[in-house]
């Protein structure tokens, strides 16, 4: 076992990644509610309601990068803390899915910038471009090819993630990572759970039905978010009440 000393970095960086979901989930349902407020009264065209839309997406989506960045940025500081161990090995692994989602999320930043504010801009550019069908559809398909590899980028994401917290959960004496990796799982359960809800909501005609499973389906998300956070920011407080120790390579389980 190696005692890990930088127990501050260790604080902070819990205190990043606990803190991130957050103030992205606080920001963007902020950002919603100023937008709300300012589009009372004050909308009046169409161009305006465009340009209200845009505003709300642009400060959503720099919530979410703010949330990525400040994940990845604490991912960073527990690997270099945790150095060669199994333990510093997961966090690393988690830097690198962090790191992919703040390059996505800086992307997407930027292409809600550059994105026309006016309806009449699309409706010029569809109009432009519809005896050109060839160019049309490629523009089509590279946004539904850069949908699907982020969604199948997440799916897998989603899966290692479950699997790193419930190594580093195994691999260090810090108890609340225990409930992280329960977050973890959960967020695996939101995903099967969400398909599943996705199925009956084309099968079953009933709203009430839907409602239901709905609800329980955001019950599960707000469940697997508050054993993240609240493992996360445990572990901030832990780590300062005892030594942390991790797992070698070179530790031998006795059979």
């Amino acid at each position: 076992m190696t005692t890990i000393t930088e127990t501050a970095t260790l604080r902070s960086a819990f205190l990043k990644i606990g803190w991130a979901p957050i103030i992205t989930i606080c920001g963007v349902i902020l950002v919603a509610i100023i937008g709300a407020f300012t589009g009372i009264g004050t909308i009046n065209t169409i161009d305006d309601s465009f340009g209200l839309v845009k505003g709300i997406m642009i400060g959503a989506a720099v919530m979410s990068l703010v949330g990525y960045i400040l994940s990845y940025l604490g991912f960073v500081q527990a690997s270099k803390a945790f150095g060669i161990t199994k333990a510093g090995d997961a966090f690393s692994t988690l830097r690198l899915i962090f790191l992919i989602y703040s390059i996505i999320g800086a992307i997407f930043l930027l292409i809600t910038i550059f994105l026309p504010a006016s309806p009449h801009v699309y409706s010029e550019f569809a109009a432009t471009h519809q005896a050109d069908i060839r160019k049309w559809a490629t523009v089509g398909l590279i946004f539904v090819v850069s949908y699907l590899a982020i969604a199948v980028f997440s799916i897998i994401a989603l899966f290692v993630i479950k699997s790193k917290t419930s190594e580093i959960a195994a691999a260090t004496n810090i108890q609340s990572m225990g409930n992280v990796a329960k977050g973890a799982t959960w967020g695996v359960y939101c995903f099967f759970a969400g398909i599943a809800v996705g199925i009956i909501d084309a099968a079953v005609t009933d709203p009430a039905v839907t409602a239901v499973c709905e609800l329980a389906l955001l019950a599960v998300c707000i469940y697997a978010l508050v054993k993240w956070i609240g493992g996360w920011l445990g572990a901030a407080t832990e780590v300062l009440r005892h030594p942390v120790e991790a797992g070698d390579y070179n530790d031998v389980t006795p059979s």
